[in-house]
């Protein structure tokens, strides 16, 4: 089929540098046939919201035919759509409409495992060992004749990631019904270039590449399976080739734990992604100085590479920022709340989270939004065996219905007498239709910082960190906008300045940046400096 593609002057820069990415969790976004779960058409039925907001791209989570064992990262079908979810016309109008608007389309592709269910693996259980079928996955003999397993290796989400299925075991990092694709084998990595095909003749503008540092297994006798090794990063090279080749500018960001340098030289330099993720931003605890390192290694080293960073605050995998701020002492390490855990103080939370925000929005780089951050939405930390419906909790608690309407069932989610996923009854208050009405709510203040970044160029600036006085704050500025952000919690001088966003609306900053709160100001920094340059050419000629 033609692509459907976007055809702005843009279309042949590097547009992901500086992008708004929006991440919906598809399952809890938008249910648009009242059967209780979130499916494509109902992303389609709100683009111009994200629009509205500032987003020009969209990342989906996984919406491939699957069993669920893992929300979707267990495919059956790479080049389909699960019918919970839509059909394949409902993805080309999703995709058509998002490029009316001049929103790109990432999708999340899932290239270390299969689900057990996929057709290669049932064939793979029916084979004998040594065929071509198992030659796709990694099987192997087991020690003592098959009865114990291959090697003592533990895995990524198990401790224990062989399963035997005769005398041989198949290798799996993640659970059993995820078995860990060979990628030593050529018709491996020729099916994935066509299924990236697939997509991209649909018009999907770039990829989320999940845990693309395990592909490649080091020999059995290594006492574990280690990321990164040589051989991976020709695997990616190959896809940059394709894709520049065959369909010209994509993007490709990896869903990389690494610290900077070290991500930007393996998944950049050698594996030619254009992006990796700054997961160091989201589990950094609330602390000026963690903050500072984070910030100055990131932008330094991302810029030195030729990308940059894309920050990241919340996600479907730990607790989301208002929840993990709503503690005394905040590292996001975690990945859910229960009823019998310690809960958040919602109210500091969100003070720390709007501060957070200003924060991110200053920031040159990409900026990574996750479905309902801009709503000010905290984890669902209250969720019953019930409410999970035989489910682990795992990370449900992130991952609760998007609220559209506080005045409707499921909140506007869903018309269903039950969503998949109940929603906290502090949901109703953060609706989207009650925050449209304040113009000091979470979502009014995203709305005016996108446009704020857009209008002062902050994306594309540089950043300079200024002396404070105090171990609490953070000042600094990017082009003529100063960022003033206090950890602490006491009030900290406040810079000089026009003062032109702040975290709060009824904060006092005449004299003092008060406790878990940041601003924008406004420095005429090229007069400023004209001023210092004029004085030091007065003081050379009186000598």
């Amino acid at each position: 089929m033609l692509q459907n593609v976007i055809t702005s002057k843009a279309q042949s820069t590097e547009w992901w540098l500086n992008m708004n990415l929006y991440q919906i969790y598809v399952r809890s976004f938008a249910d648009s046939n009242g059967d209780g779960v979130g499916d494509i058409a109902g992303i389609t039925q709100h683009l111009q919201y994200l629009a509205d907001l500032g987003i020009n791209a969209i990342w989906l989570t996984p919406f491939y035919p699957s069993p669920q064992a893992d929300m979707g990262y267990d495919v059956a079908d790479y080049r389909n759509v699960d019918p919970t979810y839509g059909t394949l016309d409902d993805f080309d109008a999703m995709v058509a409409k998002a490029h009316s608007l001049n929103v790109r389309v990432f999708i999340d592709i899932v290239p270390n495992h299969t689900s057990s269910q996929h057709p290669w693996f049932q064939a793979a259980l029916k084979a004998a060992p040594g065929s071509a079928e198992r030659n796709r996955y990694i099987f192997v003999d087991g020690r003592d004749g098959g009865k114990l397993a291959p090697n003592a290796w533990g895995g990524w989400t198990t401790t224990e990631p062989w399963t035997k299925v005769d005398t041989q075991w198949y290798l799996h990092m993640f659970s059993a019904e995820q078995p860990d694709l060979n990628w030593r084998n050529p018709e491996v990595r020729e099916e994935f270039k066509n299924t990236l095909r697939f997509w991209m003749n649909r018009g999907v503008d770039g990829l989320r590449v999940d845990a693309p540092t395990l592909l490649i297994k080091p020999e059995l006798t290594a006492k574990q399976v280690e990321d990164n090794l040589p051989d991976l990063f020709p695997i990616y090279a190959e896809w940059r080739t394709m894709l520049d080749e065959e369909f010209g500018p994509r993007c490709m960001i990896g869903e990389v734990f690494d610290d900077a340098e070290t991500g930007m030289e393996n998944f950049v330099d050698k594996a030619h992604m254009n992006q990796i993720f700054c997961f160091d931003y989201q589990e950094a605890p609330w602390q000026a100085g963690e903050f500072k390192d984070i910030i100055d290694s990131w932008v330094t080293t991302t810029r030195e590479h030729g990308s940059s960073s894309v920050w990241v605050s919340s996600s479907h995998d730990l607790i989301r920022q208002v929840s993990y701020l709503g503690f005394p002492d905040p590292k996001n390490k975690g990945s859910d709340i229960g009823p019998e855990d310690e809960q958040p103080d919602l109210e500091l939370g969100t003070r720390r989270t709007r501060a957070m925000t200003l924060m991110t929005m200053w920031l040159p780089g990409a900026i990574c939004t996750y479905y309902g951050e801009e709503l000010g939405l905290p984890d669902h930390t209250t969720l019953t065996d019930a409410d999970l419906q035989g489910r682990d909790m795992d990370r449900d608690g992130c991952r609760s219905p998007m609220p559209w309407m506080s005045d409707k069932p499921n909140l506007g989610f869903s018309t269903a007498a039950r969503a998949w996923l109940p929603q906290p009854q502090v949901y109703r208050e953060l609706a989207v239709d009650v925050q449209l009405k304040s113009d000091t709510s979470m979502l009014s203040l995203y709305r005016a910082l996108f446009k704020k970044r857009q209008e002062l160029g902050l994306a594309a600036g540089e950043v300079t960190f200024l002396d404070t006085d105090s171990d609490d704050v953070i000042v600094a500025r990017n082009g003529n906008i100063c960022l003033a952000i206090n950890f602490g919690n006491e009030a900290a001088p406040m810079p000089a300045g026009e003062v032109i966003a702040k975290s709060l609306p009824d904060i006092d900053v005449t004299d003092d940046l008060p406790a878990n709160a940041a601003v924008w100001l406004y420095q005429d920094w090229a007069v400023e400096d004209d001023d210092e340059d004029d004085g030091e050419d007065d003081s050379t000629d009186s000598e």
